[in-house]
């Protein structure tokens, strides 16, 4: 599984159509995982989408994203979780834990609105996880919805 977390000075950057730089994570098992930053070349969205796939990312874990690119990301394939905020390093962790959809991470303004039940309908405000083609965490439960 490959994670990955657009960053701006060590922290979730707060809008990923124009972040520059990402934090790739490789959970081992039962091991620290594996980290490395990579720079983000492409301005356009088609690029950015190209590139997340070109690293074998699975899930993104995000900011802000404008919703063309969201949808664009998922119908690639990705697990998103967007609307996210806090330091990159406290997200892996929360990510690994199985507690990211907690309101901890949330964007501000976020916290308890737009969020949804699995299923059919619009998406809220504040979005949560949008699931792409595959597996991964996160489930059909609180907040989720799955794209084709």
């Amino acid at each position: 599984m490959r994670i990955a977390i657009p960053i701006h000075q060590q922290r979730i950057s707060p809008v990923f159509d124009v972040a520059s730089q990402m934090l790739v994570v490789e959970p081992g098992a039962g091991e620290s995982p594996v980290t490395r930053q990579v720079e983000l070349h492409s301005p356009s969205e088609l690029g950015r989408v190209r590139e997340l796939s070109d690293l074998g990312i699975q899930v993104l874990i995000c900011g802000a994203l404008s919703r063309w690119l969201e949808e664009a990301i998922i119908a690639a394939g990705i697990e998103v979780y967007s609307r996210r905020c806090g330091p990159a390093e406290a997200i892996v962790q929360a990510y690994m834990a199985g507690t990211l959809e907690s309101d901890t991470f949330l964007m501000p303004g976020c916290r308890g609105r737009g969020r949804r039940q699995g299923g059919g309908g619009g998406r809220g405000r504040c979005g949560g996880l949008r699931r792409g083609g595959g597996g991964g965490r996160g489930g059909q439960g609180r907040g989720a919805t799955r794209r084709r």
